[in-house]
């Protein structure tokens, strides 16, 4: 009876929606966390060795899973004729999202009750400046000597397996009769991976307890640093109003998509959020771009009834392109940097090239997909014409586990609602 009663729990949960899981992995890993302070090195490296086996249970496939989703979806709306529509409302959606998140950043930044003041100060760490891709360095990336190597490195680029993907999708269309057998191939290649996929999203729940226990043991700091942090008597609360600025600026900007989709396109806001907060929730405990996409595109289709060949172009071009939610944070950041350092050229004029800067450096970012809020922030630092301070961004390096889950979770939220917007307007 023991191991019958056994076997019915681990059935039941099992068949909780991902996003009650992955609530109480969290609420368990935080637990674990605060209570079971563990020094010792080998049982950290064990920590940490389970927390990034179940990051990568979710990165391992993608790139595959980029190319055969896309290349299937992109193939039946060319066949339907209808990707021209979805494409063009899709980018206009998604314009809207990014100028929003950049007007409500810097515009929320200007009330004095939100800024720090000018004797705000955090220790600035010895750390190498972040290699800040250029647009150039994107493009060789996506156009490269070996195709092959999109698939072997070290970080997850989009817009290369996106371009394999179109280029394959499109020859296939042009040349149907030749290339069936190659599509069947695609088509039975997918489905398969497809199952595994939601295997593994049914599994990672209980990895994100390592990965939550892990960074909540680490009090949110990264590990290799935590001698700097205890020197020097670190905490949270040295940032909490902008903690408190970056989730107030994203709270504002969900509740302008919510009432959009409730008002204009009539639909249960609820509902939509409900079918998101799983992906929501993984992009949050992983803080990871190309972690959260795989989440997504299955939460779409599955939860959202968003059309499969719709979710599977639309997702990774929405988290390829859609930064609001690295915008608030590196907003909030920038703007807090530049009343500590030049509170006398916050000028009505910087501000409006801030906004231009941010908005354009949001599309360098592929492939920096745990740290793109603070490379954003290195990136208009280190504009020429602006004379900033351009390392000043290390300030805030200590403090990328959190501050990259929450823009991370704010991309992944605001992505799905461009997709949802963007699939209602083409029905």
């Amino acid at each position: 009876l023991s191991i019958y009663n056994k076997k019915l729990f681990i059935v039941g949960v099992l068949k909780l929606k991902i996003w009650l899981k992955l609530s109480i992995a969290i609420v368990l890993g935080t637990i674990a966390g605060i209570f079971i302070k563990v020094d010792v090195v080998w049982f950290n490296n064990l920590l940490k060795f389970l927390s990034d086996i179940s990051i990568n249970s979710l990165l391992y496939l993608t790139s595959i899973y980029i190319v055969l989703n896309f290349f299937i979806g992109f193939y039946n709306l060319i066949k339907e004729k209808i990707y021209l529509k979805i494409l063009s409302i899709f980018i206009i959606v998604l314009l809207i999202s990014i100028i929003f998140s950049a007007i409500l950043s810097i515009g929320i930044m200007n009330l004095d009750i939100l800024q720090v003041g000018s004797s705000f100060r955090i220790y600035q760490i010895k750390e190498k400046p972040l290699l800040l891709p250029s647009f150039g360095d994107i493009l060789l990336k996506t156009i490269n000597k070996n195709i092959f190597s999109i698939f072997t490195d070290s970080n997850i680029y989009i817009l290369p397996l996106i371009f394999v993907a179109l280029i394959l999708s499109i020859s296939s269309f042009l040349n149907q009769k030749k290339s069936i057998y190659f599509v069947e191939v695609v088509y039975s290649t997918e489905q398969i991976l497809n199952l595994i996929v939601k295997a593994i999203l049914e599994i990672f729940p209980f990895g994100a307890i390592f990965i939550i226990f892990y960074i909540v043991k680490n009090n949110f700091f990264p590990y290799e640093l935590q001698e700097i942090v205890k020197s020097e008597n670190i905490n949270y609360m040295v940032v909490l109003k902008l903690i408190i600025n970056c989730i107030l600026i994203s709270i504002v900007l969900i509740i302008i998509f919510s009432i959009f989709i409730r008002v204009v396109l009539k639909k249960n806001v609820f509902k939509i959020l409900l079918s998101l907060l799983g992906a929501t929730l993984t992009a949050f405990v992983t803080g990871n771009t190309a972690a959260s996409l795989i989440s997504l595109n299955e939460h779409l289709k599955k939860n959202s009834g968003i059309d499969e060949s719709n979710a599977n172009v639309l997702t990774p071009l929405a988290l390829l392109l859609n930064r609001s939610g690295t915008i608030i944070v590196s907003s909030v950041i920038l703007m807090t940097l530049l009343y500590i350092y030049h509170l006398n050229i916050i000028t009505f004029s910087i501000q409006i090239l801030l906004f231009f800067l941010i908005i354009l450096f949001s599309f360098r970012l592929d492939g920096l997909n745990d740290i793109g809020h603070l490379s954003l922030v290195a990136m208009v630092l280190n504009f020429p014409y602006l004379n900033f301070e351009e390392n000043s961004y290390l300030l805030f390096y200590l403090f990328v586990p959190l501050f990259s889950r929450i823009s991370v979770a704010v991309d992944t939220l605001t992505s799905g609602f461009i997709i949802t917007i963007t699939s209602i307007l083409t029905e």
